[in-house]
């Protein structure tokens, strides 16, 4: 049945719940999938429709890579505008919690989390990968190489893709591998991987910061 506004009963209902769903987990703080409540219920939504072309991607890597995690669906999944590229899947935080989330409970994710907040940069605009997508404690060269065909496989789900930003040093490597067989140009600038140990350095959290800030301008 549609009504005055030219909605239907059921696109109202959908509508509706999609809004309580991101009233209910939308995180004020890091680290709030630390709670198996609130990551219950945020797994529960990983077919909603922005991400699932994304995570069908993910069961599709899943069968030949174990661990691999899906897309958080806060993120902007198909409507992704900026790309946030870093190694691989972390032991505290994705391989816990079986997601790719600003909202893990690892002090990388908790870093990132206030480096998006700060920057401006709104989870719709936003989704996050790996170089190396499924679990890994070497990166090695193969595994290296796979994930740039991973990548570019992940690339073609991205129409609206404008921004690259590859954390960390395997993630640029990863990236500059990856853009000379991309369809299409698309805009990067690489900074530090946002774990402790790359932010060590005098300066280091400046320069993410400001990297963010230059992504979140090309959207305007």
């Amino acid at each position: 049945m549609l009504t005055s506004n030219g909605l239907t009963d059921h696109g109202i209902s959908l509508a509706l719940r999609a809004l309580r769903i991101l009233r209910r987990v939308v995180p004020s703080r890091p680290n709030s999938l630390g709670d198996s409540q609130a990551l219950r219920e945020r797994l529960q939504h990983v077919d909603e429709e922005q991400v699932r072309p994304v995570n069908a991607f993910v069961r599709r890597l899943r069968r030949e890579h174990a661990g691999v995690p899906f897309v958080d669906p806060l993120y902007g999944g198909i409507k992704a505008r900026v790309l946030i590229l870093m190694e691989a899947p972390g032991p505290l935080g994705a391989q816990r919690t079986n997601l790719l989330s600003l909202d893990n409970p690892d002090g990388t994710a908790a870093n990132l989390f206030r480096f998006v907040e700060a920057a401006g940069l709104a989870r719709t605009d936003l989704l996050s990968w790996n170089a190396v997508p499924w679990p890994s404690e070497r990166l090695t060269s193969v595994e290296r190489a796979k994930g740039v065909d991973v990548l570019l496989g992940l690339l073609d789900l991205l129409p609206r893709l404008r921004v690259v930003i590859p954390m960390g040093r395997p993630a640029q490597q990863c990236w500059q591998s990856a853009t000379s067989r991309a369809r299409k140009r698309i805009e990067w600038r690489g900074t530090w991987h946002p774990g402790g140990l790359g932010l060590a350095r005098p300066g280091r959290r400046e320069e993410v910061l400001a990297t963010l800030r230059w992504a979140a301008r090309q959207l305007d």
